[in-house]
């Protein structure tokens, strides 16, 4: 009797015979429903992305256009200083030559942007990197791969203060 259901047929009269009609394929699951994007940041604050590589940067900026922050870029570390009068700072820390706590440090030991929010961008998510990187100075520390609710949460709650 096992065997025959095994094959998918039903045990009559003592034989496995076919059954008469097949059952009925079992519905699909709905997908989820895609999570709602972050509501828009007030005042359209201009955010510095210091950021090297290309496919990161897409996606931070992708991410500030969806929550309407204006947004201005630096591939390294002379750019970055040379930038970094804006609203906020997000800092990828692995940069060719400069890296981003370097340029943190830099940023913290000048007048005119010591008080600017430093948001650390990074992959590194090992025990103690977020201590090193809040030692060099900057104010948060988001890892990579970044979620858009996450960021926005982090750029509200730094730009609340600043203001």
């Amino acid at each position: 009797r096992r065997l025959c259901e095994l094959i998918g047929c039903v045990l009559t009269d003592g034989k496995c015979r076919p059954r008469t009609a097949l059952p009925e394929p079992a519905a699909p699951a709905p997908e989820p429903a895609p999570p709602a994007p972050p509501a828009p940041i007030e005042g359209r604050p201009l955010i510095l992305v210091v950021e090297d590589d290309p496919d990161n940067l897409a996606t931070v900026v992708a991410i500030l256009d969806d929550i309407g922050c204006r947004h201005v870029s630096a591939r390294n570390g002379e750019q970055a200083l040379a930038a970094a009068r804006l609203d906020l700072v997000l800092m990828d820390i692995h940069l060719p030559g400069m890296d981003g706590l370097e340029i943190t440090r830099r940023l913290r030991a000048e007048p005119e942007t010591r008080a600017v929010p430093v948001i650390a961008l990074t992959a590194r998510a090992l025990k103690g990197d977020r201590e090193v990187i809040l030692a060099a100075g900057c104010d948060e520390c988001l890892t990579k791969p970044l979620s858009p609710a996450a960021l926005a949460g982090t750029l509200r709650a730094w730009l609340r203060k600043r203001r």
